[in-house]
């Protein structure tokens, strides 16, 4: 069962309403980049991996609070913690069950996995979205539990465990906490871990062609880390940009910056240098960029909802 918002317009397509969406996940997504806070929905496989939850118990259909569905077995790349669509090619779907909701069509039921007291999409993403951006209170699900000793609910962020559990795992891959036991590589981000494994994994292959002999991963990580992380760590601290991001690691900005060196390498055709791309990525997003982008988002936002406004008239409510 349903419950709908007193913002519920019946008569709309749900374009304005995916617009206006979309431009609110861009300033949750700003205020996420500075704030220091998670902006996505948790991955199912490595919160029930991280819990150790393998045995399963399935529970049938039942009304599932929606504000204690917080996460995604496969698609939690495509909303923000909000639900909120992070993509413009999910606006198909999610129109068209937008469309159903005001038509007061049923809809069947979403399929949740449950670990804790908190679930995870596992069929029926949109739907979720639409009915917790319409103000939903409970929604219709097949639920599958899966018991976990440790308690988990949505006063808990398991990403801190998550994060660590990533760590635990790239420091198990690469051994720098034996070769460089004094080395620091704390993320604030889920999955960031994961561009470090590959950067390593390109360094190996260089050094083992000029070497012509396989070079280990340990020994291909040490040297990544004395000759490629710390001198771009060296610069960053140098540059005193961290002060623009108080919520972030230095570790947190090698791989943002890295990323920006790349694409402004392939913007201009040619390697831009670590200094500059550090000095671009400091004035294209720090702290003082921010007001000036959310505002812009905010206005474009008041744009769509008078656009809907001119075609529909004001929001209605459903009268339920």
């Amino acid at each position: 069962m349903y419950s709908y918002g007193s913002d519920f317009n019946g008569g709309s397509t749900g374009e304005e309403e995916f617009v206006s969406l979309r431009l609110k996940s861009l300033i949750n997504d700003i205020k996420s980049f500075f704030s220091g806070q998670q902006n996505t929905l948790l991955p199912f496989d490595e919160v029930a991996r991280a819990l150790h939850a393998r045995q399963s118990v399935y529970k049938g259909i039942r009304e599932v609070p929606v504000d204690e569905i917080i996460g995604s077995v496969d698609s939690y790349h495509d909303f923000d913690s909000h639900f909120l669509p992070k993509y413009d090619h999910l606006g198909y779907r999610w129109k068209r069950v937008y469309q159903a909701y005001s038509r007061y069509k049923e809809l069947p039921p979403v399929e949740l996995c449950k670990i804790g007291q908190v679930y995870f999409v596992k069929d029926g993403h949109h739907r979720v979205s639409v009915a917790k951006q319409q103000g939903a209170e409970f929604i219709d699900a097949v639920v599958t539990e899966y018991p976990v000793k440790v308690p988990l609910t949505r006063d808990v962020d398991p990403r801190d465990l998550l994060i660590k559990k990533e760590y635990e795992e790239f420091l198990e891959y690469c051994g720098l906490d034996k070769t460089r036991p004094d080395q620091r590589i704390e993320m604030t981000v889920l999955g960031r871990y994961q561009s470090l494994r590959d950067q390593i994994e390109e360094h190996k292959y260089y050094l083992s062609e000029r070497a012509g002999r396989e070079i280990p991963v340990k020994e291909a990580a040490a040297d990544w880390y004395d000759h490629v992380y710390l001198p771009t760590i060296r610069i960053i601290e140098e540059s005193h940009i961290l002060k623009d991001f108080p919520h972030r690691t230095s570790a947190d900005l090698y791989v943002w910056i890295m990323d920006h060196k790349y694409h402004l390498g392939e913007r201009y055709g040619f390697d831009v240098g670590i200094r500059r791309a550090t000095k671009d990525f400091a004035d294209s997003y720090s702290e003082r960029m921010v007001p000036g982008l959310i505002k812009k988002a905010r206005k474009k936002i008041r744009r769509a909802r008078q656009q809907r406004e001119l075609r529909t008239g004001p929001a209605r409510s459903s009268g339920q």
